[in-house]
């Protein structure tokens, strides 16, 4: 929050002993200013605490934004899975 604005937020979820991050999320005349950085380090924080010190996540691949700063966190690639983001009817 800033100045009382909810401006960014993540969900995570634990399974099989992995803290899994499944959403990071600033809003979009926020970005650029670092929080996704400061909400990640938050999530790292909170899985150590939680005696969770391996983690993994899904990015879609169009997401290029998220996909380097997952990487700027040591992420990387191991598999890559067929997805559709939808259509209109």
């Amino acid at each position: 929050m800033i100045d009382g604005k909810l401006v960014g937020g993540c969900t995570v979820f634990e399974e099989d002993g992995f803290g899994y991050v499944e959403t990071v999320f600033v809003l979009s005349e926020m970005r650029g200013k670092g929080l996704s950085k400061i909400i990640m380090n938050y999530i790292f924080d909170y899985f150590r605490t939680n005696g969770l010190n391996k983690t993994k996540l899904e990015v879609w691949e169009l997401n290029r934004r998220a996909i380097e700063l997952y990487k700027s966190f040591g992420y990387n690639e191991v598999k890559k899975n067929l997805m559709f983001p939808g259509i209109t009817l």
